[in-house]
């Protein structure tokens, strides 16, 4: 993907910058994904050790990650604890 340099520094839209970086971690991710099937395919030929690709190689993607819900009352401690560290020049 080629975008000039003057526009993506002075034009581009942050909505922009998100979507081709999204798209190329998307493409990053299905590249890696195909060489992790090309290593379980082999290696799951010649030995049967692995049940499924995960087993041969874990990826950061592969967690299910648990979205938390807080309550009021920690947002509120949160935003505090926010407010906090910029009053203190974002020193923690």
């Amino acid at each position: 993907m080629q975008i000039d340099p003057n526009y993506f520094l002075d034009e581009m839209l942050d909505i922009e910058i998100d979507a081709i970086l999204e798209v190329s971690y998307d493409k990053f991710k299905k590249q890696w994904e195909q060489t992790r099937w090309l290593g379980y395919v082999t290696a799951g030929s010649m030995t049967g050790a692995y049940k499924k690709p995960e087993d041969l190689l874990k990826f950061v993607w592969d967690k299910k990650v648990e979205e938390k819900i807080y309550t009021q009352e920690e947002l509120v401690n949160e935003q505090n604890n926010l407010i906090n560290i910029f009053k203190n020049n974002g020193k923690i």
